[in-house]
This record gives C-alpha cells, sequence and structure tokens, in this order.
C-alpha cells in the first residue's frame, strides 16, 4: 500500500505536497544584449515554480506560452531554477552571450555532465572545491576543514563564511 499524496497524470510528484522544494537558483548575466524580439530571450512561465501541474521535462512552447526577459548587457537575472525558463530562437545578427551560475545546497550534485577533472590536479583547493571537488562522499554533507578551504580564506579574511 503506497502512502504518496494522489496525483493527477502529469503531475510532477514530489514529497511536498506536489510542488518541488527549492533546492538552488540561478543568475544570470548578460554579456551581450536581448532587448528585441529576435535576440534568443530567455522566456520564462511566471508561477511555473510552484505549479504542481508542470512537469520538469514539459519545457515545448515555454517560451510561447510564457512572457520574454528583454535585458541590457551588463544586467542579471535571478531566479528559482524551478521557473520554467527556455531560450527563443536567435534570428538576429549578433550571438546571444549570456552567463549562467547555479547556487545549491553542498550536498545537491551537479546535473550536468562537466568535464571538469582534467583541472583539478593543477588547481589550488578554493578552485577544486569551486570545481566540486570533495575529498570523501561524507564531504557534501558533513565538510570536514580540507573539503571546504574557502571557509578558511575568508575567516582569515575576517569574513564570515556563515
Amino acid at each position: 500500500m503506497g502512502l504518496a499524496p494522489r496525483q493527477r497524470p502529469g503531475q510532477r510528484r514530489s514529497g511536498c505536497g506536489g510542488v518541488q522544494p527549492r533546492l538552488s537558483v540561478k543568475i544570470a548575466y548578460y554579456l551581450s544584449n536581448a532587448l528585441g524580439d529576435t535576440d534568443a530571450n530567455m522566456g520564462v512561465v511566471p508561477g511555473s515554480h510552484i505549479d504542481p501541474d508542470i512537469r520538469p521535462g514539459d519545457l515545448k512552447g515555454a517560451v510561447e506560452s510564457g512572457q520574454p526577459v528583454r535585458i541590457a548587457a551588463g544586467s542579471a537575472v535571478f531566479f528559482d531554477r524551478r521557473v520554467v525558463h527556455s531560450s527563443s530562437p536567435n534570428f538576429g545578427p549578433h550571438t546571444r552571450k549570456v552567463l549562467f551560475y547555479g547556487y545549491s545546497h553542498r550536498w545537491v550534485r551537479p546535473r550536468d555532465d562537466m568535464t571538469v577533472g582534467d583541472y583539478l590536479d593543477r588547481s589550488d583547493p578554493i578552485r577544486r572545491q569551486l570545481l566540486g571537488w570533495s575529498g570523501s562522499t561524507f564531504g557534501y554533507s558533513s565538510p570536514s576543514d580540507d573539503d571546504v578551504p574557502l571557509r578558511g580564506w575568508l575567516e582569515e579574511q575576517g569574513l564570515s563564511a556563515g
């Protein structure tokens, strides 16, 4: 006998009453303009992060049903990673340039296939931490000082790592 709450067909499954909890956020730093309709604007579906009927894999039509984000170079967009978002086609004369960074709890493992292993041997301890390295599997949920050298550096600088 299952104890999961009743779920409508296609509804996201989670342990929080149908809405996935926020585990991470993203920030997009725009290096080029995305002001016009042809500039590969990011499209967002407002409220999708709290809508239990939207499935994570159902991004088809997100730009058409969502709202385009028009933004100037040098600006940033901070958003909940659960918000359905997508890029529109780029029919403009310039390449859209934007840096996306995801921030989450240390114990949340990367979802993308990162190829940073070649850099770890030649990186200092702080850079290894920022690239996701840990000395053991416990280092992600219960890090030792060796797993988080950035914390020690911040304390040496008189900054709170808290």
